[in-house]
């Protein structure tokens, strides 16, 4: 992949300043030393701390579907494209345990601090000035992670994408949860064609891209197209796995993103999956989703 020497190149910079402290609190490494060194069983070799959140009255089998279908293209998509794919336990009809992404918090949390302004001054606030090593690997863990996700949530037709459903982690990536809308379901109910984000094909605001520069940048023109466009690849070439997945898992389904029954669901993804495109259109029509989906009226009415 060509930007994969540019990508590890920035990756070997310094630690990032301890003021993410401030927003993440204590990091979680280091918090799992420090109760394992208070731990009573800490020396014992089978020894590990897991965080996971505990769902009573809702049910996760749905989550647990999705995510199996984020490991499959987290799985086959090439570096530096990122996913964080995380552990669903569907322990019964109603309940069920989910690993809790650390590290981690939401959009919408750093919105809510004190002087926020943007994620681009968020960015510079916490790693400094746009020329310190430390802000360009954030910068270019944010762009990998946020077109990772991009092609994620196109192909899976991913909603309900407001600020509390996207987290951002201690090394700047973007990571996607909550995945109760998928495959053309979108809140609402029965009157999900009148949400607003429905024809957007994924949440790419005018605040995501002024971190990567601005909307001329070409780390957003150049680099993130052709990111997008190596993901919708690599989502093609597995293209009949997934298919496969939803197809064993739609059938006499009670899952709602399947709930109407047929074949809609299936076919619809076989569509976004562009296998009939030929590879050499492939990438204006990736731009062509890129377009649509930039500062769309869509996506700020949803917000």
């Amino acid at each position: 992949f060509p930007y994969t020497t540019l990508f590890r190149s920035r990756q070997s910079a310094t630690p990032t300043p301890a003021s993410l402290d401030e927003v993440y609190g204590e990091a979680w490494p280091a918090k799992v030393a420090r109760l394992k060194r208070s731990s009573p069983l800490g020396r014992e070799p089978g020894w590990g701390l897991t965080a996971l959140i505990s769902k009573a009255n809702d049910d996760v089998r749905q989550e647990a579907f999705v995510m199996q279908l984020i490991r499959v293209l987290h799985d086959a998509m090439p570096a530096p494209l990122w996913l964080r794919p995380y552990h669903i336990l569907s322990t019964g009809p109603r309940s069920g345990l989910i690993e809790m992404v650390t590290d981690t918090k939401s959009v919408d949390q750093l919105k809510r601090r004190r002087g926020y302004t943007s994620l681009r001054a968020h960015f510079e606030t916490h790693y400094g000035p746009p020329t310190a090593s430390t802000f360009l690997e954030a910068q270019a863990n944010f762009a990998a992670s946020l077109a990772a996700y991009s092609v994620v949530c196109y192909v899976l037709a991913i909603k309900d994408r407001h600020n509390g459903n996207l987290l951002l982690d201690r090394q700047g990536h973007l990571i996607h949860i909550d995945f109760g809308f998928v495959m053309g379901g979108a809140p609402g109910g029965p009157a999900s064609f009148a949400c607003p984000e429905r024809g957007v094909p994924f949440k790419l605001t005018r605040e995501m891209v002024m971190v990567l520069g601005g909307k001329h940048a070409p780390l957003y023109r150049e680099t993130f197209s052709e990111l997008c466009v190596a993901a919708m690849r690599a989502a093609r070439a597995h293209g009949q796995a997934l298919l496969s997945l939803c197809e064993m898992t739609a059938y006499r389904s009670a899952l709602p993103c399947f709930a109407a029954g047929g074949a809609s669901p299936v076919q619809q993804m076989r569509e976004r999956l562009m296998l009939d495109v030929p590879d050499e259109q492939l990438a204006a029509r990736v731009q062509g989703l890129i377009d649509r989906s930039y500062d769309s009226s869509g996506t700020a009415a949803y917000d």
